[in-house]
């Protein structure tokens, strides 16, 4: 009996291990399009995961898709040279449409 007890207490234990795991490195995809204030789309805005190493850049229709491990708790960052860069809450949307913005006022 005392075995028994020790056995499923075992297993248990180990199916939470199992199923913290699988939600730990469970990661969705965010995808969208990039594009300028004029509606053309941007080509190699890059757009990284705030605080994880690395990042992607948008491609010639100005689409990107990034995995994103935590997606409620995440944000994504967009930066393009003479645009303002956007830093955006992920809250778990599959699909994240941007407009950036000129950073230039005016061009003599």
């Amino acid at each position: 009996m005392k075995n028994e007890h020790r056995l499923l207490h075992r297993i248990a234990l180990l199916l939470i291990f199992i199923m913290t795991s699988a939600l730990a490195a469970r990661a969705d995809t965010v995808k969208g399009n990039v594009t300028d204030d004029t509606g053309e789309p941007l080509i190699g805005v890059t757009v990284m995961v705030v605080g994880v190493p690395g990042g992607i850049v948008t491609d010639l229709d100005g689409n990107y898709a990034i995995n994103v491990a935590n997606p409620k708790k995440a944000e994504l960052r967009f930066t393009y040279v003479v645009m303002e860069n956007q830093t955006i809450k992920v809250n778990s949307p599959s699909e994240i449409n941007v407009v950036m913005k000129s950073a230039v006022s005016s061009l003599e």
